[in-house]
């Protein structure tokens, strides 16, 4: 993936995080770009303004535990992220979890943001924190999950939002060495009409196959410009048509596109993206449209 920036991936100290760092290092030096890894603890250091004196006992204390777990933290990047390139810097901050993350990576103004989770839902390592970060973060986010078979499976519904995830797809495909297949839901609303019990269910037949069809050949003349991709239309629900692709190819990473400067209000699959980033098998990665 193509990257203006530095890599910032925020960890909680635990498997899921070791899983973001190991992925966000491998992007990082693909890239040739700074890793930065973040960390953020609780602010230790409160107002006493009816035991001034205790302030400065307060500050030391705070400070002590900062510099013990930057120690720690940076070992362990280093440890995790492995490889050859420049080591990575490390960044502890205090105070809500997301909202400190968010304001590290536009500090830095970071390409990418990498946030680890378990191995389904965005909950399982830093709670509510990586969806409230795919939420509010202005750069692409990766919601790293334990690795599949290197195939990428970018969502597309053939809006202009979806142009950077089928590009960024593509690029992710080639650096892990897997092929990319683009994929696309076809679902029909049928209102309800006066017509015989039989008239609906053959409307709807017509309806899903003429859709399918020209989806069929808008997904083929976009994987004629992305190195010739596997394309795969489903009929059904974006979301868990997503999903299940994803699941039965046991992917690696699905990518999903996103319009405007800031998450899910916004997203191009509006709640489509929010469900598969919760319940995803794998990792996926939320890419923004910055035109």
């Amino acid at each position: 993936m193509k990257l203006a920036g530095p890599v910032l991936v925020a960890t909680a100290l635990d498997d899921a995080g070791d899983e973001a760092i190991r992925q966000a290092g491998e992007i990082a030096r693909s890239a040739g770009v700074p890793l930065v890894v973040c960390h953020v603890m609780p602010d230790l250091y409160g107002y006493r303004p009816l035991f001034p004196q205790l302030a400065e006992e307060d500050r030391a204390i705070a400070e002590a535990a900062r510099a013990s777990v930057a120690g720690a933290l940076t070992h362990r990047a280093r440890e995790v992220a492995g490889g050859s390139g420049p080591r990575p810097e490390v960044r502890i901050e205090a105070g809500s979890p997301h909202t400190e993350v968010v304001r590290a990576a536009e500090e830095i103004r970071a390409g990418l943001v990498v946030v680890g989770s378990g191995s389904h839902g965005a909950g399982a390592s830093l709670g509510g924190v990586a969806e409230r970060i795919v939420r509010h973060a202005h750069s692409p986010v990766l919601v790293a999950r334990p690795r599949g078979n290197g195939t990428v499976v970018a969502a597309t519904d053939f809006s202009d939002p979806a142009v950077p995830a089928v590009e960024a797809g593509q690029q992710e495909a080639q650096r892990r060495g897997g092929r990319l297949v683009l994929v696309h839901a076809v679902e029909v609303l049928v209102l309800p009409m006066d017509a015989p019990e039989s008239a609906p269910t053959l409307v709807v037949s017509s309806l899903i196959n003429a859709e399918t069809g020209r989806a069929e050949q808008t997904l083929a003349d976009i994987a004629k410009k992305h190195g010739g991709a596997e394309t795969v239309v489903r009929a059904g629900p974006p979301a868990p048509s997503i999903l299940e692709e994803a699941g039965r190819l046991q992917a690696e990473l699905i990518v999903v596109g996103t319009h405007g400067r800031s998450g899910f209000g916004r997203l191009t699959l509006g709640s489509v993206a929010e469900t598969v980033v919760r319940g995803a098998p794998c990792s996926v990665l939320v890419v923004r449209l910055t035109r």
